[in-house]
């Protein structure tokens, strides 16, 4: 290792421990303002703060520094996917399409969603009057069983 090397990497080093001080404190200070920004947004909103402190750094070792130091945002959790349009089970057909709807409790339309909670996901089952368009029944559950279909069913009725 020639003499010139050896300072420069000395350099370096020096240099990029200074540095990583302060690209983490400019992203605490931008987190502080956005909390679920990511990585590149960050980047590419310190980048003239970096600039004026005369720092270069590349989107990839940037990326290392966060990553070193537990700064990454976490992904999110997908959302669940509910329909399956390519199954092999019977598809029924809108009966009541043509329909006139002229007077309450004449045909009720049903639906189940979910609903995102922090234990997990719970499941909606609702029965709606299509001329009012009130919920007639309701049940909300842990699963997509049948039972709760059936349960949503019989407060409709009730």
């Amino acid at each position: 290792m020639s003499r010139q090397n050896y300072y420069k990497s000395r350099k370096n080093c020096c240099n990029r421990e200074v540095n990583t001080d302060l690209i983490l404190e400019l992203v605490k200070a931008e987190r502080k303002v956005q909390p679920h920004l990511g990585c590149r947004k960050v980047l590419h909103l310190i980048k003239n703060d970096l600039y004026d402190s005369d720092i270069s750094i590349g989107r990839d070792r940037f990326f290392a520094t966060l990553r070193e130091n537990n700064m990454l945002i976490e992904k999110k959790k997908s959302t669940p996917k509910t329909t399956n349009s390519r199954h092999c089970l019977p598809v029924f057909h809108n009966l009541v399409k043509d329909v006139k709807i002229t007077v309450p409790n004449q045909a009720w339309c049903s639906d189940l969603t979910y609903i995102r909670t922090n234990e997990g996901f719970m499941y909606a089952a609702l029965i709606t009057d299509m001329y009012s368009r009130k919920i007639v029944g309701a049940y909300t559950g842990d699963s997509l069983e049948s039972i709760g279909c059936l349960t949503a069913l019989d407060k409709g009725i009730e």
